[in-house]
């Protein structure tokens, strides 16, 4: 994200709590990652039909709630999603990863 004022107003949209505080915790985690040359930060995207996006559903179905763009991604298999990091579990620690997604 580059502009956190635009990270507020998105943020100030979301109605469900839940996805509300991952938003939060997401952005606030997304801001602390280094910048490239341009000034951009580096994070992960991940497409339907990698272990990662399965691990990412396995986690918003745990938090309860599935974001948007993770529905969006279903209908179009070529449709990137971005996420704080390649793995949940390397974004929130409490999560553990299901044995059969191998990693």
């Amino acid at each position: 994200m580059k502009n956190s004022a635009n990270g507020m107003r998105i943020s100030a949209t979301i109605k469900n709590p839940k996805a509300k505080a991952f938003f939060d915790k997401a952005t606030a985690h997304i801001a602390k990652k280094p910048k490239n040359d341009e000034g951009e930060r580096i994070v992960p995207t991940i497409k339907l039909g990698q272990p990662e996006f399965a691990a990412w559903e396995v986690y918003f179905r745990r938090q309860g709630f599935m974001p948007a763009v993770m529905e969006m991604a279903r209908m179009d298999r070529n449709r990137e999603v971005t996420v704080p990091e390649q793995w949940p579990d390397w974004f929130d620690n409490s999560f553990v990863m299901p044995n059969d997604l191998g990693r």
